[in-house]
């Protein structure tokens, strides 16, 4: 996950409060989910044509060249991931919000 982006979760969820191994296990967390959730999202999007050359990069396990290939021909991934970010950390805080009022 990009620096600035664990920054920000660390500063919206007040995350600078847990020890360093627990925040480090929570962003993990986050990152998978966000993966999860974007990868649902670009194989609704993704031409497919493309569906098999995916498929070999992903194998490759490259995120690098991953993120490459899903920026040249998924349409709008920027965007697409941004938003897929954006809305789990809104559910992170809206529940971390639930749990606190408890």
């Amino acid at each position: 996950m990009p620096k600035k982006i664990k920054d920000d979760i660390i500063k919206e969820l007040e995350l600078d409060k847990l020890p360093p191994e627990k925040k480090e296990e929570f962003l993990d967390s986050i990152a998978e989910l966000i993966i999860k959730r974007v990868l649902v999202r670009v194989l609704e999007n993704i031409p497919d044509n493309e569906r098999a050359a995916f498929d070999e990069v992903c194998a490759a396990g490259d995120h690098e060249k991953i993120n490459a290939f899903l920026e040249e021909k998924v349409p709008g991934y920027e965007k697409l991931a941004a938003e897929e970010i954006k809305k789990t950390k809104e559910e992170i805080n809206q529940t971390a919000q639930m749990i606190m009022s408890k």
